[in-house]
């Protein structure tokens, strides 16, 4: 059985010039935000793409995930698990910033070619890969 071969990821010294090329990027407010987010949350894509206003709470600083907007083993969807992740300062700056262009819609990252709709998962990863971090998990880099 071949070896199985890891993406290449950035190292943590290296996010200091991705969080620079994230902010001089030529690309859309939303999408800027919602790396971040990702970054700050530590999310799948799609989870961080479908983020749902009617799933944060503010008062508490949490972001509840109900079990069926999670990728995992079916037990936990049946059990009705619900993923909570505490919103740091950051997080919830970026909530307050977006709060004016999505708070009326469904999802605080929504779609700029259909704005009731989510944000597809893969615009943050099409950014980044245009950024020149194709091939690259930039995800992981915090979980080392």
């Amino acid at each position: 059985m071949p070896a199985k071969e890891h993406m290449p990821t950035i190292r943590p010294e290296e996010l200091p010039a991705f969080m620079k090329a994230v902010s001089l990027a030529s690309i859309d407010l939303t999408t800027r935000l919602v790396i971040k987010w990702q970054l700050l949350t530590l999310v799948r894509p799609a989870e961080a793409a479908e983020t749902a206003w009617e799933d944060i709470d503010l008062e508490n600083k949490q972001w509840r995930i109900p079990a069926h907007k999670m990728k995992g083993n079916q037990k936990r969807k049946a059990s009705g698990y619900i993923h909570v992740i505490p919103l740091s300062e950051p997080a919830l700056d970026i909530l307050q910033t977006l709060s004016p262009l999505s708070q009326h819609r469904e999802h605080v990252f929504h779609s700029i070619k259909k704005p009731k709709a989510p944000m597809n998962s893969q615009t943050a990863n099409a950014a980044i890969k245009r950024m020149g971090y194709q091939d690259m998990l930039v995800i992981s880099i915090i979980l080392e």
